[in-house]
This record gives C-alpha cells, sequence and structure tokens, in this order.
C-alpha cells in the first residue's frame, strides 16, 4: 500500500493543514482513501494544540465556552484547555482575529501541533 492509505496509520502521514478533524474513510474499489480536509484560506491562521491531551472549550462543564465561532480574539486570549494526567494548559490564540471554526469537537483527544481552530486574522 502506498502512503496515504490504510486505516489508521494513514493520518500520520497526510500533510498538516490536511489533518484539520477525524477524516471519513472511504473505501473505493478495495482500497480505504482518507479524503483531505479543506485548506485554510491565505488570511487564516491554524491555532496548534500546544501538547497532546483532552481539548476543553470551556473551564469547566457548567460553564460557558472561552470562546464561540465569530467571536473576536486578540492574541493570548485563551480559547481553550488541554488536560494531561488531570493537569491543565491553556490554548491560547496566537494572533488577533475572529475564530471561523473550531477543528477540534469539545473533550476530543488531541496531539501536540495538531490545529485545534481557525482565526481569519483582521
Amino acid at each position: 500500500m502506498g502512503k496515504g492509505f490504510g486505516v489508521g496509520r494513514a493520518w500520520a502521514v497526510w500533510p498538516k493543514h490536511w489533518r484539520t478533524a477525524p477524516p471519513a474513510n472511504i473505501d473505493v474499489g478495495g482500497r480505504t482513501f482518507i479524503p483531505p480536509q479543506e485548506q485554510p484560506m491565505s488570511n487564516e491562521h491554524e491555532v496548534l494544540c500546544p501538547l497532546p491531551g483532552t481539548f476543553y472549550r470551556r473551564p469547566s462543564p457548567d460553564a460557558p465556552a472561552y470562546h464561540e465561532v465569530g467571536d473576536t480574539v486578540q492574541d493570548g486570549d485563551v480559547i481553550g484547555l488541554v488536560e494531561v494526567m488531570k493537569q491543565f494548559s491553556e490554548a491560547t490564540a496566537d494572533c488577533a482575529g475572529t475564530i471561523v471554526r473550531f477543528l477540534i469537537e469539545n473533550e476530543a483527544a488531541v496531539e501536540a501541533g495538531q490545529p485545534i481552530a481557525l482565526i481569519r486574522k483582521g
């Protein structure tokens, strides 16, 4: 099997900007393909996860989310938390702009360097 084909291991061989959400596997003629996700536009910036763990969009289960799609954020604003072994680290916006979408569901497992949100600069 070539690069990018197969189930499970294919996720690691796609370019970083395609790894925006768990892909849907498609069986075509006996081969399993993982379709690429759409690429960010030139004025959009990917916020990357600082470390592996579980991503949370809210500070506690009963609290509102730090930010919603459409919110304006500044450089350094907290957009979520990442939990690793009961330790919580902040995931922050690293540019100013408007949140276009979250690429990771609340309480989903994330890897270090995985895109978690798209921000439209400006």
